[in-house]
């Protein structure tokens, strides 16, 4: 008897119970797939950061900084992929010049932690870590400078987003307008002319 209620009640609930195994199961496959998919993402995006390692550009020996207009090859530069090169030191100051105040803090910290790790400053620190007669440096402060480069580098500060929030501003600094407009004026003169 007690055989003839089971049979009964799985059969009251036979089609239940096979429809929440079958949406069971929709999910199961619905989750694989997002799980395929973000595993290929993960896959191209660790591509593409390889990619990035490993792009390069060519430079004149001749090629300037953007800012200070000197030789760009007599130290530490960055280049961008629009092609703009700029000293290392050259590009910190502008950006430091345009950031809000937590970033320059941000900055100004990191820079501390590297010039500690390697007991050089920063403007001396090479760009290549393969480099033998680069300083080593410990772990935390590889880690600083990488964070360093990614404040600093991670876009161009002509072409970038800093660039086109800056659009808005003078170009002349209200405090020195006075002395940039009488730099400006002309001198007047006597020219004579002698037929």
């Amino acid at each position: 008897s007690s055989r003839v209620l089971w049979t009964l009640a799985v059969t009251q609930f036979k089609e239940e119970i096979c429809s929440s195994l079958e949406d069971y199961n929709r999910d199961i496959e619905s989750l694989k797939s997002e799980m395929d998919e973000a595993t290929l993402n993960a896959e191209m995006t660790r591509s593409d950061i390889k990619e990035l390692r490993n792009r390069f550009s060519y430079l004149k020996p001749s090629e300037k900084c953007e800012i200070c207009r000197q030789p760009v090859l007599i130290r530490q530069f960055y280049i961008f992929a629009c092609q703009h090169v700029f000293h290392a030191d050259c590009l910190l100051n502008e950006v430091i010049r345009n950031s809000t105040s937590s970033k320059q803090r941000r900055i100004k910290e990191l820079i501390q932690q590297v010039e500690r790790g390697s007991g050089v400053p920063s403007s001396r620190l090479s760009a290549d870590p393969d480099d033998p007669t680069s300083p080593s440096l410990s772990s935390s402060s590889d880690e600083a400078k990488m964070q360093l480069d990614d404040l600093v580098a991670s876009e161009c500060v002509f072409c970038g987003k800093a660039m086109i929030k800056s659009i808005d501003l003078p170009f002349i600094d209200p405090s020195t307008e006075d002395d940039v407009e009488a730099s400006w004026k002309l001198k007047s003169f006597c020219l004579f002319l002698s037929i």
